[in-house]
C-alpha cells in the first residue's frame, strides 16, 4: 500500500467509524512503511474508539517518536490523558500541541474541551474562540464555548451562544436546556413552543428528552406548577434510569463497605505535609451548599480552589489494582481501606500543575468535588494534615435538588438522581455514613449546616475560619463580587448574595414528593418539617 492509497482508504474508513477496517489499514501501512507516521496516530483514533487508552497512548506516543512536532498527535495525545484523568500530562501535551502551532477549528475546539476538563476555563475559552472564529457554523464549537462562557460568569456572551447552536440546529435539545439553566433566576419562556414541539417527537431520544424535560419543568415551576413539574422529570427520567438498569444495591455495598472498613482512623504521622499549601476538602451530596462555601472562602486571600476534582478517587482506583468499571466499589474499598498505599504522593502528583499555578503563598487550596465525602476516611488517613469541611442539608430539600438538577450524563456518581425513591435511598444510606465520619473523626471533621449558613453567614463563616485557623476577612461576606469560573451547576446562584429562597423548597412540592419521603423513612432516616 502506498500513502496516497492510505490516506483515501483511512478517511474512508474514519467518516463510517470502521474501525476494525482503519485498524487493518494502519497494519497493512506499517507493514510496507514503519516508520509512517500517520499509520500508528490512526491505531491510536481506532483504540481510543474502543476505549483502550492505554493503547491509544502507546500508539499516539510511537507516532510523536516519529512526528515529534506534529500538532495533531499532540492535541489528541492531550484529549486521551484528560479523558483517563491524567491531567498533568494533558496539560503538558496540550502547552505542547500549541508550541507546535495547532490552528484551526477542530483543533482548537479539542484543546478546549482539554482545558475544559482540566478547569482551566480561561485558556478554553480563549482556544474555543479561535475554533469559532475559523468556523462560526460549528454548532459543537458553538456549544462548547457558551458553556466556557458561563463557567466565566460571561452570561451575555454564552445566551448568543446557545442561540447560534439553536439556530444552526433547531433541535439541539442540549441548548434550549443549557439556556433554561443560564436563565433558572429569570426563566426564559421564549422557545416555549419550539420545545414543546420537539418534546412532542417520536423520534426523540432519551437524552434529548431529558434535557427538554428538565428545561420545560422549569417553566412550569415558574408557573407555580410544581406537581406537573415533578411528573414531567418522573416520566423524562424513567426512561434513562431504565436504560442505565440502575441499582441501589450497588451503592448500599459502597456504603457498607466503608463503615465496615473504617471503624476507626488513625492518621499516618509520617505523611504530614511539608508544604505550607495543605488541601482543604468540602464535601457533601450535591445541591447542599458546597460551592457558595467554596465562593465564601476563596475571597479568603489565604484561599484558592481548584475546583471539582477526580483526581483523588482516580488515584485511589489505580492503587487499588482492581479492574471492574467503577471508580469507587466494594472491591476498591477493601483493598485499599488499610492497605498501606501512597495515596498522598499519587493525588498530589496528579494535582501538582494546577497546585504549582495557584502560587505558594496560600495556607489552602480547595479540592471541591462533593462525593469526595465517601472518602473522608481515606483522607483523614492518608493526608492527615489535609482539613475536610461537609455540608448537611435538610433531606426533603437535598433529595429535591438533586432530582431538579441533571447531573452529566457519563458520570455514574449521579444515577440514583433518576429517581426519587433511589434518591431517598441513597440519602438515606449517605446520612447515616455521614454521622459514622463525625463520630469517628470528632473535632477533625467541621460540619456547616445549609440552613445556617444562609441564616447566618458571617457566624459560620468565623466558625469555619476559625477551624482553618485563618484569621477574619470581611471580603468573604463579599464573596459575590470576586471573579473566576464557577464549573458547578450552581454557577449562576453563587454569582449573587447569599439567599434563603431554597431554604424548604420541598414543601412547594406537597404530595409529589412524598416517594421521596417514604424512601428516606422506610430507609431509617426521620424527616423533619
Amino acid at each position: 500500500m502506498n500513502p496516497k492509497d492510505f490516506q483515501r482508504a483511512s478517511a474512508r474508513a474514519l467518516q463510517t467509524r470502521d474501525y476494525r477496517r482503519l485498524v487493518a489499514l494502519c497494519r497493512e501501512m506499517r507493514a510496507a512503511q514503519p516508520t509512517f507516521a500517520d499509520a500508528w496516530f490512526l491505531e491510536s483514533v481506532a483504540a481510543e474508539a474502543g476505549r483502550n487508552l492505554g493503547a491509544a497512548l502507546k500508539l499516539v506516543d510511537r507516532a510523536l517518536t516519529l512526528a515529534p512536532a506534529n500538532p495533531e498527535y499532540l492535541v489528541q495525545k492531550a484529549r486521551y490523558h484528560a479523558i483517563a484523568g491524567q491531567m498533568s500530562d494533558a496539560r503538558e501535551s496540550a502547552d505542547a500541541a500549541f508550541a507546535a502551532g495547532a490552528r484551526g477549528a477542530a483543533q482548537m475546539n479539542t484543546l478546549g474541551v482539554v482545558f475544559t476538563r482540566l478547569g482551566a476555563h480561561e485558556a478554553a475559552a480563549k482556544a474555543l474562540r479561535q475554533s469559532v472564529e475559523a468556523d462560526a457554523n460549528n454548532p459543537h464549537s458553538r456549544f462548547n464555548l457558551a458553556a466556557a462562557e458561563q463557567f466565566l460568569g460571561n452570561d451575555d456572551a454564552a445566551r448568543t451562544h446557545y442561540e447560534a447552536v439553536i439556530r444552526l440546529q433547531p433541535d439541539n435539545a442540549r441548548s434550549y436546556w443549557a439556556l433554561s439553566e443560564l436563565d433558572k433566576n429569570a426563566v426564559n419562556e421564549r422557545y416555549e413552543d419550539a420545545m414543546r414541539r420537539l418534546a412532542g417527537s417520536s423520534s426523540l431520544g432519551v437524552n434529548d428528552g431529558l434535557y427538554l424535560a428538565h428545561a420545560l419543568a422549569r417553566i412550569d415551576e415558574h408557573r407555580g406548577d410544581y406537581s406537573t413539574a415533578i411528573a414531567r422529570l418522573s416520566e423524562a427520567k424513567a426512561r434513562r434510569r431504565a436504560e442505565l438498569n440502575y441499582n441501589f444495591e450497588e451503592d448500599r455495598q459502597v456504603f457498607d463497605a466503608l463503615q465496615r472498613s473504617f471503624k476507626q482512623v488513625d492518621a499516618t504521622p509520617s505523611l504530614v505535609s511539608e508544604t505550607t499549601t495543605k488541601p482543604l476538602f468540602i464535601v457533601g451530596l450535591p445541591r447542599t451548599g458546597t460551592t457558595l462555601l467554596e465562593r465564601m472562602l476563596c475571597a479568603h486571600s489565604a484561599v484558592d480552589t481548584l475546583g471539582e476534582l477526580q483526581d483523588l478517587p482516580m488515584a485511589l482506583k489505580k492503587l487499588s489494582g482492581t479492574s471492574g468499571p467503577r471508580v469507587l466499589s466494594q472491591e476498591v474499598i477493601e483493598a485499599t481501606a488499610t492497605a498501606p498505599i501512597p495515596l498522598r504522593d499519587a493525588y498530589r502528583q496528579s494535582i501538582a500543575t494546577r497546585t504549582q499555578a495557584l502560587g505558594d503563598e496560600l495556607s489552602y487550596h480547595i479540592d471541591k468535588t462533593p462525593l469526595n465525602a465517601l472518602l473522608v476516611g481515606h483522607i483523614a488517613r492518608h493526608l492527615p494534615d489535609a482539613k475536610i469541611i461537609l455540608l448537611r442539608r435538610h433531606a426533603m430539600d437535598a433529595g429535591l435538588s438533586n432530582f431538579r438538577q441533571l447531573f452529566s450524563l457519563d458520570y455514574s456518581y449521579y444515577n440514583y438522581s433518576y429517581d426519587l425513591q433511589d434518591t431517598g435511598r441513597y440519602i438515606a444510606a449517605f446520612e447515616a455514613l455521614m454521622t459514622h465520619w463525625r463520630g469517628v473523626l470528632g473535632n477533625r471533621l467541621h460540619v456547616v449546616d445549609y440552613e445556617d449558613l444562609v441564616a447566618e453567614p458571617e457566624q459560620r463563616l468565623r466558625e469555619a475560619l476559625a477551624y482553618l485557623q485563618l484569621p477574619w476577612q470581611d471580603q468573604c461576606l463579599n464573596f459575590h463580587a470576586g471573579s473566576g469560573a464557577i464549573a458547578t451547576p450552581s454557577n449562576s446562584q453563587v454569582r449573587q448574595p447569599v439567599y434563603r429562597t431554597a431554604v424548604a423548597r420541598w414543601k412547594r412540592y406537597s404530595e409529589a414528593l412524598q416517594p421521596l419521603r417514604d424512601a428516606l423513612e422506610r430507609s431509617g432516616y426521620r424527616v423533619t418539617d
